[in-house]
């Protein structure tokens, strides 16, 4: 709107008036080169703005300033940096990271490939604590060797926000959410205090993050971005008037894939749901959609295995954190603070040391219990010690086998877990954990017909298992026998009500969702495969 504006008679004479003008050149002119809007009531926010840089610069022209402005982009990054309101802190909006943890991220990392990372994309990133909230959801979900994972970029209008965010520095206002992860507990797991109210970040988290200066509405810049399958977009657009929001959407929308997650905050969801995304529903939390599907990227063309319900990652194939783990005492949850202390005391002797108690002096059902316990706050070095111990005491503990390998599938390392399954088979041929263990591992290494002869044979010994009729359905639905997978979706469905079957009873810790999520899950699974069927027979 102002290409090469002057400070000529014209301007000055309109100068004489600009209180009176409610400063709209002002607006103009940022609005076309940053996007950001000024409703009435953030007017004099623009106005204190203004006069704070005219006396820093030692201007006392307002006109002057004007022309400094259009013609400095150095100067309009100051402004901006006084206008927005980086108005942030740590787990802002939890119930969105919950949704992204939970649902969204075991979904890309069931249908991308491992040697493709899951991009996750924060735009608007402020002093750094959304991307940081990110990282530290996602170490705490999956653990630290597997952040390789995830590429997360974040990029801000504010250069001097950015500066801030790559120091990882923040005071006790940034840890003002009521969430639980925002208390004492958490800072001291993931902050370092070297200061009087200063706290530095764990270096891990720091590196885990790409900074960069970017402006939403730059149409050049935003092709120097990579593609997206997850982009928050929280809290930015209260900024923009519709036509900017329109702007602002559609460049996002070029470089969100396909089959890729847009998040807005709760509160401006209703205002951007404009038909360029489709608007989702996932456990009460509203995100948007791109218009492509999962099964376009999975080469799965009979059903979508997504939304509709969480897609089960029931083994979280979380490592054993060789890479990079938090020392054992900085464990969030404080229901098991006390406990754990106790246990983090008591190292697991073996009988090396002279000063420390023999190793029969420790109980088989101690020893199951520490690992029971260690392997249940995915401590699994700790777990496999103990396990070990107790198998070493007790050749024919069954319990030490099964619970060893839970803890091997779990961190990735499949054909020891098979290992185990099958010295517990050789103790007892018809143990139902461990036929099932030996499906849930082939699955892992995308063997779907050793599976499945795996999950018939747990289905033979234990008819009611819920829990075996499930994966075989999950089996199933990879190999294309769709009809055989919605008769066990529904055997699934049906069990649970009946309640003849108990989760807990049959597998160690593999599934984290209640039996009604389950059904409500199966539910989707039955509705999607029957609506394939009757579009195949029309």
């Amino acid at each position: 709107m102002f290409p090469h504006l002057k400070a000529d008679c014209f301007f000055k004479n309109y100068f004489l008036h600009i209180n009176t003008m409610n400063y709209e050149i002002f607006i103009d002119l940022i609005n076309e080169k940053t996007g950001l809007t000024f409703a009435e009531s953030r007017v004099r926010i623009l106005r204190d703005g203004i006069d704070s840089r005219r006396k820093t610069l030692g201007m006392t022209s307002v006109e002057d300033y004007f022309v400094l402005l259009n013609d400095s982009t150095n100067e309009m990054e100051e402004l901006t940096t006084l206008l927005t309101i980086n108005e942030t802190y740590f787990f802002r909006e939890p119930k969105h990271l919950q949704v992204f943890t939970e649902t969204i991220i075991p979904i890309l990392l069931r249908v991308k490939p491992t040697d493709e990372p899951i991009n996750i994309l924060s735009v608007g990133c402020a002093t750094g604590e959304e991307p940081f909230s990110i990282a530290i959801k996602l170490h705490k979900k999956y653990g630290g060797a597997v952040m390789d994972r995830f590429r997360i970029t974040a990029v801000d209008i504010d250069a001097k926000a950015i500066e801030r965010a790559e120091k990882g520095v923040f005071r006790k206002n940034s840890f003002r959410s009521s969430h639980e992860e925002s208390t004492d507990d958490f800072i001291w797991t993931y902050f370092k205090e070297f200061e009087p109210g200063k706290y530095k970040l764990d270096d891990f988290i720091l590196k885990q993050i790409r900074f960069k200066q970017y402006n939403v509405l730059d149409n050049e810049g935003i092709n120097r971005l990579f593609e997206a399958d997850v982009i928050f977009f929280r809290n930015v657009s209260i900024y923009f008037d519709k036509e900017t929001r329109k702007k602002a959407l559609t460049a996002l929308k070029k470089i969100l894939k396909p089959w890729g997650f847009l998040i807005l905050g709760a509160s401006e969801t209703n205002s951007n749901d404009i038909g360029l995304f489709e608007l989702t529903e996932i456990d009460g939390v509203f995100v948007f959609k791109n218009s492509g599907s999962l099964e376009e990227y999975n080469g799965v063309s009979s059903v979508f295995q997504g939304l509709t319900g969480k897609v089960l990652e029931q083994v979280e194939l979380i490592s054993d954190s060789t890479d990079h783990d938090l020392p054992e005492e900085k464990i969030v949850d404080k229901a098991l603070q006390r406990e754990a202390s106790l246990f983090f005391e008591a190292p697991l002797y073996t009988g090396t040391n002279k000063d420390s108690p023999d190793e029969e002096e420790i109980s088989e059902t101690e020893l199951y219990e520490k690992a029971h316990f260690f392997f249940s706050v995915k401590r699994y070095n700790k777990a496999l010690e103990a396990v070990d111990i107790l198998i070493k005491k007790e050749s024919d503990s069954i319990r030490g086998y099964i619970l060893k390998a839970a803890i091997l599938i779990n961190t990735g390392k499949l054909d020891s877990a098979k290992e185990a399954c099958e010295r517990a088979l050789e103790i007892d041929m018809w143990n139902f954990n461990a036929t099932l263990y030996l499906g849930i591992a082939a699955r892992h290494k995308d063997d779907e017909t050793e599976a499945l002869r795996h999950f018939k044979r747990a289905i033979y010994i234990d008819p009611s298992s819920w829990i075996a009729h499930y994966y075989m359905a999950e089996s199933y639905m990879s190999t294309g026998e769709l009809n055989k997978a919605l008769r066990e979706y529904t055997l699934v469905k049906r069990l649970i009500q009946r309640r003849e079957s108990v989760a807990s009873k049959e597998a160690l810790f593999l599934f984290s969702f209640s039996n009604e999520q389950i059904i409500e899950m199966c539910k989707a699974k039955i509705n999607q495969l029957s609506n394939a069927a009757q579009a195949v027979n029309a």
